[in-house]
């Protein structure tokens, strides 16, 4: 019986989880013979992006010839393309060329919302699109380190005002737990509401991954998270309150990880808290005032991303 085979036409990451690297790995895993065709070569960890080279379309095209041409493919999975040239149409014409009234010659930022930024220029301006050279990588804004949110789902404003908020302080994830004491509007739909207010966010304060919101997740889902990183620090009014900014808090190597979860409101409840303990979790405060959710998850993210990022210090998710 022959072997499948399968193309991927995508980017190069060095850090090996996504890209062709990461595709390439899949097909062996279901026993599918891996070809590639590569788009671009970056430099990137599991932190972030630090430099991309796209290729020139004439080698991505002869990669693919030559890969046809001989082995040929039953399946094509196509991932980034690194074109030179990027055409907008839909809402970000509208809010671009409409709205901000964006002229020839004038320059912008791009990026892909997984971390990965470029800068351009306006090229062509039609009725209905416009055409952007892309000139090459420009900064991603990115914290060197990764930081989660999870938090107990407060009602849908207060829910969308935390989201843009840990959204511009850097976090990389909002996972909503499912508890007794949370809201319930969680479903497919408010999920994409606060998905958007994410990206509104990411344009703003002009950063270049658009966080995940997830949820809601069972306390069993954040016990395994727990069981994959170095610390957890639990969010609790009745728990002493954490050292200052600037004053290395964490006592976090390097490299090393974390997670700090915003409780429901109201605390965590005696079990949840039990619970915690028991798999080793620090509580920390935020002084003696009872906060809502949303303001301890907003205070919470500044004060690890503040210190952590301004002492080059950990890899913490909260």
């Amino acid at each position: 019986m022959s072997v499948a085979r399968a193309l991927t036409i995508a980017g190069s990451d060095s850090g090996g989880g996504a890209g062709v690297q990461a595709d390439l790995k899949t097909f062996a895993a279901h026993g599918v013979y891996g070809l590639s065709a590569i788009t671009a070569i970056t430099a990137q960890n599991t932190r972030q992006v630090r430099d991309v080279l796209l290729l020139e379309p004439d080698l991505v095209v002869a990669q693919i010839d030559a890969v046809l041409d001989d082995l040929g493919t039953d399946a094509i999975k196509i991932g980034m393309l690194g074109a030179a040239a990027v055409t907008v149409r839909g809402d970000a014409y509208r809010h671009l060329f409409r709205a901000r009234r964006l002229a020839v010659g004038e320059r912008l930022r791009l990026v892909d919302g997984r971390g990965v930024a470029f800068d351009a220029s306006v090229e062509e301006v039609g009725p209905d699109r416009a055409r952007l050279r892309v000139e090459g990588p420009a900064p991603t804004n990115e914290p060197t380190w990764s930081l989660e949110v999870w938090a107990g789902l407060p009602r849908s404003r207060r829910a969308a005002w935390l989201v843009e908020k840990v959204t511009e302080l850097g976090v990389t994830a909002v996972r909503w737990l499912d508890s007794e004491r949370a809201g319930r509007d969680s479903g497919a739909a408010a999920l994409d509401r606060l998905l958007r207010r994410a990206r509104s966010a990411v344009e703003q304060c002009h950063r270049s991954r658009v966080p995940e919101i997830t949820g809601p997740h069972a306390w069993r889902d954040l016990c395994r998270r727990c069981g994959e990183v170095d610390v957890t620090w639990v969010l609790d009014p009745a728990a002493p309150a954490a050292p200052e900014v600037g004053t290395s808090p964490h006592g976090l190597a390097p490299g090393r990880s974390g997670i700090r979860v915003v409780g429901p409101e109201g605390g965590m409840t005696p079990a949840g808290r039990a619970d915690h303990e028991r798999r080793g979790a620090r509580a920390v405060g935020l002084g003696p005032r009872v906060l809502r959710i949303e303001t301890a998850a907003v205070a919470g993210a500044a004060l690890l991303l503040s210190s952590s990022e301004s002492a080059g210090e950990v890899d913490p998710i909260l």
